[in-house]
């Protein structure tokens, strides 16, 4: 399964990569980084206290991007 632009994510006006819906259902579980499109309301992160928040100068979907790399590496070899 490979990680597509305008399926999984998208750029908004800002430039910001912006994980869809789809790809959150397909990922399973909230995050609880306050994603714009979260499918699961019920954990939202804005009832979390901010210092509890997901906080890195890091891109935080990189690593979503080298898990999805890895699963199709994986499928490949399988």
């Amino acid at each position: 399964m490979a990680f597509l632009e305008g399926e999984d994510f998208y750029y908004d006006d800002e430039g910001l990569m912006v994980l869809t819906a789809s790809y959150l259902r397909k990922r399973g579980h909230c995050c609880h980084s306050d994603c714009r499109h979260c499918p699961y309301n019920e954990n939202s992160a804005s009832d979390i206290p901010l210092e509890f928040k997901i906080q890195s100068e890091e891109d935080p979907y990189e690593k979503y991007i080298e898990m999805a790399d890895q699963d199709n590496k994986d499928k490949e070899n399988s």
